[in-house]
């Protein structure tokens, strides 16, 4: 199943640098929705700042068991991997709501962040979210999908590390 990157600066980053950015208003939508990136890798991203609407409706069923995403959504970054979010800031509204239409063959995740939906091996520091997040679990098919919301990351590995963040 193939799967749509969708951010206010970048759909996909890899070993990108992206600075000094503010995002007023519009909203982004996608399987992999954020603020500024949809999905980033080896990427730095630092003093950005969105006030803007994050959503993202997973509806497509996932081919690795065990219960992956199957829809992410971050006020600044859907997913980041062995990236850092520095110095960042998050006012709009995130929300990731699972659709499925059919029954999938595996648990299907939606993750809905403040600042990232999913990081991994991530520093995210010195930064904050105040807007709303919510994580809408399927109400068709609820025994196979989850939905995980959170300020700051719906889900960070062992290898992330969150420093000097905040919500409220």
């Amino acid at each position: 199943t193939s799967k749509a990157y969708a951010g206010s600066v970048a759909g996909r980053a890899v070993t990108a640098l992206i600075s000094n950015v503010t995002v007023v208003g519009g909203s982004v939508e996608a399987d992999w929705a954020g603020g500024i990136v949809g999905a980033g890798s080896g990427t730095t991203i630092s003093d950005v700042r969105r006030s803007a609407e994050v959503l993202t409706e997973a509806g497509f069923d996932n081919s690795v068991a065990g219960g992956t995403p199957g829809g992410i959504a971050g006020g600044i970054a859907g997913e980041l991997q062995r990236s850092k979010l520095l110095r960042a800031s998050n006012t709009g509204a995130v929300r990731a709501v699972s659709m499925l239409a059919s029954e999938p063959s595996y648990i299907e995740v939606a993750l809905a962040g403040g600042l990232v939906g999913l990081a991994g091996s991530t520093t995210v520091a010195n930064s904050y979210n105040t807007g709303a997040v919510v994580a809408v679990n399927s109400a068709t098919f609820a025994g196979k999908s989850s939905a995980w919301a959170a300020g700051i990351a719906a889900n960070a590995d062992a290898g992330a590390k969150l420093t000097d963040v905040y919500n409220t």
